[in-house]
């Protein structure tokens, strides 16, 4: 699945259970909602290996979608999927879910070859300006109207494929719903975005030198 590679600029070794996706686009420009993410973050993922970023730069655009740049350091493994320099930029396009918590977007994406194949997870994005993602398992996702559940024969991986908007975002807010509520248990999410202040690199540049 291509763009499971180029969501997010994160390659992969995404190891999920069971993704979301549309075969076609489902949303436009017009579906964009504002979100405050701009300049260099650091990330953390919590779920699957990733190659080592040297920086990540988000910038807003005229549309609503966030443009994110990453660089990653030389590697043999990226390197087989990304010309030198080893810089990778995809655009990210945050949609608002109808009656879910403040902060919840379904987020999708893709890369500068323009796949029509969009692959959805769930974000929060809080007053601090941390971006949360959350992967979304298929396994665990009611039947309804306007999706398709089937299973890959080699893998075994259950897909969830969406044929209408209104289905997806229904889906979206179940899960907004579920992360935003306490339960017995905490439920993580599958990476963590932070922004970088200009006095942290300040700090990093002097201890540095």
């Amino acid at each position: 699945m291509k763009q499971l590679r180029t969501f997010l600029s994160l390659l992969a070794a995404l190891a999920l259970s069971g993704c979301w996706l549309s075969t076609d686009p489902l949303f436009g420009p017009a579906d964009n909602a504002a979100v405050d993410l701009e300049g260099p973050y650091r990330y953390t993922v919590y779920r699957g290996e990733m190659a080592e970023i040297e920086s990540m730069v988000f910038e807003p655009q005229p549309d609503g979608s966030v443009r994110q740049t990453v660089t990653y350091a030389k590697d043999e493994a990226v390197a087989a999927l990304i010309e030198e320099p080893l810089v990778a930029v995809s655009t990210l396009n945050f949609v608002a879910i109808p009656q879910a918590p403040e902060g919840w977007h379904l987020l999708h994406g893709s890369g500068e070859d323009g796949e029509r194949e969009k692959l959805y997870m769930i974000a929060s994005l809080d007053e601090e300006r941390i971006l949360r993602i959350y992967a979304p398992d298929c396994r665990g996702t009611p039947a309804r109207t306007g999706l398709e559940i089937s299973a890959d024969p080699a893998s075994g991986v259950t897909i969830c494929n969406f044929t209408s908007k209104p289905a997806l975002l229904a889906a979206a807010r179940e899960a907004a719903e579920l992360l935003a509520r306490p339960s017995i248990v905490a439920i993580g999410p599958w990476a963590e975005l932070s922004p970088v202040y200009e006095w942290e690199s300040a700090i990093e540049d002097a201890i540095s030198e």
